[in-house]
């Protein structure tokens, strides 16, 4: 057994395979600047975030499968300092902190999980730069627990499966605009859930 220590990296790039989880140990990896992972979320147990991280890539991460037969998931998540965009699987909202301050986000799923419908978390800084829902990112929003969004610019692009839940969720929440709605294709269908938005100065279709 490997004592316990930490080790201060400011980059940290990691590529791991397979379901075995790696040595027990207490040592942690304080990484401060950048880190870049592919493969085993295992790794996550070894990591701490430094407070002044501005880059963090997650790619492709996989689930501990007992059977072939079950589905590995996949994760591609990107935080460049105040910008979040979370790809393939919302799986990766429990990785984050429950009060985000990014000030632009972007939600691009392939499919939905049950995995994160017991996360919440906090939109908390006071009006974002932007945010964008596409393919199946519309699906995140029972999981923001915000009556009120804020922010500048808002789109929604090319989604799919808009499911009744998530069209009954988007209505309860208030949309301020500040600036600009974009909507494209199957966006449009995002129009009906404004009822509690009442001015925004540009909506492009």
């Amino acid at each position: 057994r490997i004592t316990k220590r930490k080790i201060h990296v400011e980059e940290l790039a990691v590529t791991q395979t397979g379901k075995d989880i790696g040595p027990e140990t207490e040592t942690r990896i304080v990484v401060s600047k950048r880190i870049g992972i592919r493969g085993s979320a295992c790794v996550l147990l070894f990591i701490e975030l430094g407070p002044e991280l501005n880059h963090l890539s997650i790619d492709e991460v996989q689930t501990q499968c007992l059977s072939p037969e079950i589905p590995i998931s996949r994760i591609n998540i990107q935080l460049t300092e105040n910008k979040i965009t979370v790809r393939e699987n919302l799986y990766v909202l429990q990785f984050l902190k429950k009060n985000i301050t990014a000030t632009e986000m972007g939600f691009f799923p392939k499919n939905k999980t049950d995995a994160f419908n017991s996360t919440r978390i906090t939109l908390a800084v006071g009006e974002m730069e932007s945010i964008c829902f596409g393919r199946k990112g519309l699906s995140v929003l029972p999981s923001i627990t915000n009556e009120k969004i804020k922010v500048r610019n808002m789109a929604v692009v090319d989604i799919v499966s808009f499911f009744e839940q998530e069209k009954e969720e988007a209505k309860k929440k208030e949309f301020v605009i500040r600036e600009r709605l974009y909507v494209k294709n199957t966006g449009i269908l995002f129009l009906e859930c404004l009822r509690n938005t009442f001015f925004i100065p540009v909506i492009e279709i």
